[in-house]
């Protein structure tokens, strides 16, 4: 069981309705461009404008509110933002990504990874061998190439032009029969992943060997890394893993994200995420 599925389990039956309608007229706010009026901002929440007036109220006394005029109008001020910078500042990818790794790991068994770009490699900053008996040969500290790896491609699709050119620079090389080593080839499957959200490995690295990863993005909707899982051929097909262990690694991706601030939004003026 994840972490998220947990909490709500444990929270959900408790709700506090005047703090959801207050979190709400804050995305609100932070969402538009100018200043709104009340009348707006009772629609857009839906409530009535007693009800609102009162939110504002209280946000304004609390120094997240501000009125301008002429008006009234309301919009944020930078309360909201000192706050998460605090948090955002304390905050790295690794203790986002601990419980829900581990518990990722727990619930399928298998190899199950958190990986960052670094140097034109797949880092992995945290990792947990698969339970059973055939280990995987991956290990914290562990460096990949970023062409051959579900892992690898996932960073390189969202790492812009020139991180794609120093790897076509350093060369492709074979490693099996499925291993990309033409750039339009490389080209063409960065392409589907941005597409499609998440990277496989169908024996591209090794013999024997398939992997899944789906991104973990920052509070600006960057890619900051991956959660990935690899498995062999002598337990699973392709199709198989990325259908039953695939959605699990992306739901486990998809926490982390939002620990880190990522609000499920597309980046105005950047596709998915990319630099």
């Amino acid at each position: 069981m994840l972490h998220s599925r947990h909490n709500k389990q444990s929270v959900g039956k408790y709700c506090a309705p005047a703090l959801r309608m207050g979190i709400a007229l804050i995305r609100v706010l932070s969402e538009s461009a100018a200043p709104m009026r009340l009348s707006d901002l009772a629609r857009a929440i839906s409530t009535n404008k007693n009800t609102t007036t009162r939110l504002l109220s209280t946000l304004i006394q609390e120094g997240w509110v501000e009125i301008r005029k002429p008006g009234p109008l309301y919009a944020l001020t930078l309360m909201p933002f000192s706050v998460a910078s605090r948090v955002i500042s304390r905050l790295n990818i690794g203790e986002a990504a601990r419980t829900p790794l581990r518990e990722l790991w727990e619930e399928t068994g298998e190899s199950v990874y958190l990986s960052v770009l670094h140097n034109n490699r797949a880092l992995h900053l945290l990792h947990f061998d698969a339970m059973g008996p055939v280990k995987i040969a991956g290990q914290v500290g562990g460096r990949y190439k970023l062409y051959c790896t579900a892992p690898g491609k996932l960073l390189l699709a969202f790492a812009g032009e020139n991180a794609l050119r120093e790897v076509l620079a350093e060369g492709l090389k074979r490693n099996t029969g499925n291993t990309i080593t033409t750039e339009k080839a490389l080209r063409a499957e960065l392409a589907v992943i941005r597409r499609q959200d998440f990277a496989t490995d169908n024996e591209e690295l090794g013999r024997g060997l398939i992997c899944y990863a789906a991104p973990v993005r920052d509070y600006s909707g960057q890619v900051a890394g991956i959660v990935g899982s690899s498995a062999t051929t002598i337990d699973w097909t392709l199709a198989d893993f990325a259908g039953k262990v695939g959605k699990k690694i992306s739901r486990a991706a998809s926490l982390i994200s939002k620990q880190m601030g990522y609000d499920g939004n597309p980046v105005p003026g950047k596709a998915n995420g990319q630099k």
